[in-house]
């Protein structure tokens, strides 16, 4: 039956719980301070064009219609087919190392 741990185990639990629950706060601060800065930012052109810029094709500058549609479902699929390639090829490469490093190891006790 495994024993309590230490104090001074305790003491470094602690300090890491604590260090990375300061750091994965400091991360939700930094995405909600970048989303509230591309709202203020963004305020003057959702008001002149709407949300339609999400929604239409079209890309006209001389008239002044705006249509990000193309441009923002590029980005999606571009995305999704980079994240199937590395997905891919990740796995095969973890697979690969874990079997070549297990031969001959000893697992810790």
């Amino acid at each position: 039956m495994p024993s309590a741990p230490s104090p001074r185990r305790k003491s470094k639990d602690l300090g890491f719980r604590a260090g990375t629950g300061f750091f994965a706060a400091l991360v939700v601060l930094l995405v909600a301070g970048i989303a509230f800065v591309l709202w203020r930012e963004s305020r003057l052109s959702i008001a002149k064009f709407g949300f339609s810029f999400w929604k239409t094709k079209t890309w006209d500058p001389v008239s002044g219609d705006f249509g990000a549609l193309p441009f923002i479902w590029g980005t999606l699929y571009s995305s999704f087919i980079a994240l199937l390639i590395s997905t891919r090829s990740g796995s095969r490469s973890s697979c690969r190392s874990s079997r070549r490093g297990s031969s001959g190891r000893r697992s810790p006790s």
